[in-house]
């Protein structure tokens, strides 16, 4: 609490809130050794081929689907958890994080298999890309070119 007396939190952190707050550290001093959704593993996987297709302007739609090879280079069996993270146009600015994560998919090879992951394609539409605008009182889509 800010102040006991009155009993009222201000939330200065405003989105910047755990791994959002760490993402803005990337190349100081304060840059985590471990990111957000890095996971540790007894073995390794290689992740090819990603695609992103289709279009994300149509909200009703799912729009881009993407999808990755993975193979597990390692001697035991694992699994590998797919990200997708998608950064506002304006990279940078204050209000904004460094990038979201839009979509995720888990998948388990054994020692040396491969795989083609249709089953960790995810939908991402122009609704995801949305934030609330304080000002306003709306979601808003920030105009320009999305990178995933």
């Amino acid at each position: 609490m800010d102040n006991y007396e009155s009993r009222q939190v201000e939330y200065v952190e405003v989105v910047f809130v755990g791994y959002r707050h760490f993402d803005r550290m990337w190349g100081t001093e304060k840059e985590v050794r471990w990111p957000f959704g890095f996971g540790l593993s007894y073995t390794t996987f290689q992740v090819t081929n990603a695609i992103a297709q289709g279009s994300s302007e149509d909200p009703n739609q799912n729009g881009l689907v993407v999808t990755a090879d993975v193979m597990n280079n390692g001697p035991v069996a694992g699994a590998e958890v797919i990200q997708v993270y998608m950064p506002p146009p304006s990279f940078g600015v204050e209000d904004h994080p460094v990038g979201g994560l839009f979509g995720f998919g888990r998948i388990n090879l054994g020692a040396g298999e491969n795989s083609s992951v249709s089953s960790v394609s995810m939908g991402v539409n122009v609704q995801h890309a949305a934030y609330w605008h304080i000002e306003s009182r709306k979601w808003k889509v920030e105009a320009g070119e999305y990178r995933l």
